[in-house]
């Protein structure tokens, strides 16, 4: 049986020892800044991209990877009769998918199948990680796409920021949706579930937010079980562990873990932002 290599973008902000354990290859999105490129994750620190964040007049934007970075991933993988799995971040919030569709028309002797994870962040690196561990116990290819499309339907992310102006500015809500979120003396709670962002909560203060996140993921999944969480932060690192020690009392997961937004993320939510990742079931 042949194997199958995962591909994914690093908005999955999957931790590097889980994508060398699990042989799992990333293609970095770039971040647009001052009219220079920057791979994601890879041409600027965590502590360089927020004090940059803090002091520059221009925001940063991001852009899909090109088409040739997809093509140098491609060119390198599935040439021992391995078929190929891209796991990427919706198409609703990126061309990523778009452009590794047309790397992979130009490998015309390779078996490459694109997968829209309908999510971001953990919401999409939850569903590499199940793949590629499908992979590890010998599943094939229909096996792993059946099982991505019910845990698909199971997970989710919920995330709360401090400043909406980041999300608009990036075309990750509409005009209606930010106005409807951006309630003075509220903090938004927003999901990625299956689409696009929505607004779907408000709460007062940092720990009513975080209250209600947790309310919100034990409604999706229902007493569901196993239960996998992610709590994410962008240059709040405090706040995140207290998130995760929490969310561990309370909604007792069987498993969590704790990670930093990719780059290109916080470039949209900005900082401050609090988020938690969902997948329930086997």
């Amino acid at each position: 049986m042949a194997k199958i290599q995962i591909i994914t973008d690093s908005t999955s902000s999957l931790p590097k020892k889980l994508l060398e354990e699990l042989k799992i290859s990333t293609v970095p999105i770039n971040i647009v800044w001052d009219g220079q490129v920057f791979a994601d994750g890879i041409d600027l620190s965590r502590e360089e991209f927020f004090e940059r964040m803090r002091t520059s007049y221009q925001m940063p934007t991001t852009a899909a990877p090109t088409p040739g970075a997809f093509h140098e991933v491609f060119d390198r993988l599935g040439n021992n009769g391995e078929s190929v799995l891209a796991i990427l971040m919706a198409r609703e919030f990126s061309s990523t998918i778009q452009t590794a569709e047309i790397a992979a028309k130009l490998q015309n002797d390779k078996n490459i199948t694109m997968w829209d994870s309908h999510s971001i962040s953990m919401g999409l690196g939850f569903q590499v990680l199940a793949a590629a561990r499908a992979v590890a116990e010998g599943s094939d290819m229909d096996e792993v796409i059946a099982m991505l499309r019910e845990l698909r339907r199971r997970s989710g992310v919920f995330i709360t920021v401090n400043d909406m102006s980041f999300l608009r500015r990036g075309g990750r809500l509409s005009r209606s949706q930010y106005l409807m979120a951006n309630v003075i003396g509220y903090q938004p709670i927003l999901e990625v579930k299956g689409g696009p962002m929505t607004a779907v909560d408000r709460a007062r203060s940092d720990r009513a937010a975080r209250a209600r996140m947790m309310d919100l993921v034990e409604e999706r999944t229902g007493g569901v079980r196993p239960l996998r969480l992610a709590i994410g932060y962008t240059d709040n690192k405090s706040e995140g562990e207290a998130f995760l020690q929490q969310a561990e009392q309370e909604l007792k997961p069987d498993e969590i873990l704790l990670f930093p937004v990719s780059q290109a993320n916080s470039v949209h939510g900005g900082p401050g932002l609090l988020g938690i990742s969902y997948s329930a079931g086997e």
